[in-house]
């Protein structure tokens, strides 16, 4: 067991500090600490290991509101105040910039908190397991398969911990099992959505059929909306659901409402998990769109971005390659009488790249996944003549490496942190970027009388 003083916080919440120059990742333990720790894995570059006691306290330092924290690892920073966590998250943005980009701190805004830091997050993906005989929930240790049965998630949305807790006690009633790779049954993952105090279910099976009557008690439970199933048998592969999720009962689409919009969500639909904060941060994206004549939206999800934003454009294009969130977007146009916004459903690049050849495109929307815009997204956003960028990031790291190749043709005016993952290292943030060349000044415009509101700051 060895001694070792805490000087950074990396990129997955663990301390950091260095031996002869070396560094040692140590999970569980804060910057400013002091600990003994247990070297897990070490070799000539890096050591990481595990904090076995705590010898100097951070003054940040609190008692986690979790008792799995430890064992789950899913909130690293749980047992640090609020206040550190987000000025450690703006330190890990501005590292990552500057490593992968050289972009200094000073484009970096303040850190924009949420509200909530406990009971915020509005979806669960959690995989299933026999426990002592019990079919049970929970999460996979971070970086590893081991499974870590979840009572209660603090994280997650009250009622949809509730409905969580009532669906497990039914599906134990029937005597449900876990997925077995070998005969390709049982059940894999539970995933719930709540919003507005209704939840939408989706259970992902191998090829088996669920209890006709079971499916019921599962309707009845207080808040439920809809019950879905997928059935996915695949031995590897990142996507919880395999097959298109079938209809069981309820409603076809789970409604939500932000900035004034009324929108449907359908069970594989992408929807930001912080619902508050995500309406600070589309309304703030929003507001760095000029008025243009043509605006197109990468990777948009239901169209939320894209529909807010079409007070600022004659055209409003969303491009996503899920073709049920594609549907919805279309639907939510036609529901919130948005009759400037097309939809198409396809790749990123090769979508904007036919875009590109039929008309001008003044402004991107962008909200990549956690991996970034690939490099045939890049060539085609560099040899555009795209005058402004809008580009929402879930990764710095992945932003920061994006950034190195886009500033050879825009220069970068603003970077803002927004928490949406509270008690994670996760960050997301805005980047405002301008062709160079082209002016930055504001123009008039006149808005087309949507009544929600953009804040501008």
């Amino acid at each position: 067991m060895k001694q070792i003083r805490i000087v950074k916080t990396g990129i997955n919440g663990e301390g950091i500090g260095y031996e002869h120059h070396k560094p040692v990742f140590v999970k569980g333990a804060l910057i400013d600490e002091t600990v003994q720790y247990e070297a897990d894995h070490e070799d000539a570059r890096y050591t990481i290991g595990h904090c076995v006691r705590v010898l100097e306290k951070s003054p940040h330092r609190i008692e986690p509101a979790c008792s799995v924290a430890s064992k789950c690892g899913g909130c690293a920073l749980l047992t640090m105040d609020y206040q550190e966590q987000c000025i450690q998250k703006k330190a890990l943005l501005t590292e990552a910039l500057w490593k992968y980009a050289g972009i200094k701190d000073t484009a970096v805004r303040d850190m924009h908190g949420s509200e909530k830091i406990i009971g915020y997050r509005n979806q669960a993906r959690m995989p299933l397991a026999m426990v002592q005989g019990k079919l049970m929930a929970g999460f996979y240790q971070t970086g590893s398969n081991h499974f870590v049965p979840v009572d209660h998630c603090v994280i997650q949305d009250p009622i949809l911990e509730e409905v969580r807790s009532q669906v497990l006690v039914i599906l134990n009633k029937y005597h449900q099992k876990a997925y077995d790779p070998s005969s390709r049954t049982g059940l894999r993952y539970l995933i719930l959505r709540t919003l507005q105090e209704k939840t939408q279910i989706s259970i992902i099976t191998g090829q088996n059929k669920l209890p006709a009557e079971m499916v019921k008690e599962i309707l009845a439970v207080p808040h439920v909306s809809s019950l879905y199933q997928s059935v996915n048998t695949a031995r590897t592969g990142v996507d919880f659901f395999g097959t298109s999720p079938v209809l069981l009962g309820g409603d076809k689409n789970l409604k939500a409402e932000m900035n004034g919009l009324q929108l449907q969500l359908s069970p594989r639909s992408f929807f930001q998990l912080n619902t508050e904060q995500a309406e600070k941060m589309y309304a703030m994206a929003v507001s760095k769109v000029d008025p243009c004549k043509t605006l197109v939206e990468a990777y948009c999800g239901v169209g939320a971005m894209s529909l807010l934003a079409s007070t600022k454009a004659e055209k409003v294009i969303g491009i996503e390659s899920i073709e049920e969130a594609i549907i919805n977007a279309g639907a939510n146009a036609a529901a919130n009488h948005i009759d400037n916004c097309e939809f198409i459903c396809g790749d990123a690049a090769e979508t904007l790249h036919q875009i590109l050849q039929e008309t001008s495109v003044d402004t991107l929307l962008a909200d990549p996944p956690r991996a970034g815009m690939d490099d045939a997204m890049i060539r085609t956003i560099l040899s555009s003549s795209i005058r402004k960028i809008v580009y929402v990031s879930c990764n710095p790291a992945t932003l920061a490496k994006n950034l190195k190749e886009l500033k050879k043709e825009y220069q970068i005016l603003t970077i803002i942190p927004f928490d949406m993952f509270p008690n994670t290292p996760h960050v997301e943030s805005i980047t405002v970027l301008m062709r160079n060349g082209v002016s930055t000044g504001r123009r008039n415009h006149r808005k087309r009388g949507r009544h929600h509101a953009l804040s501008e700051n």
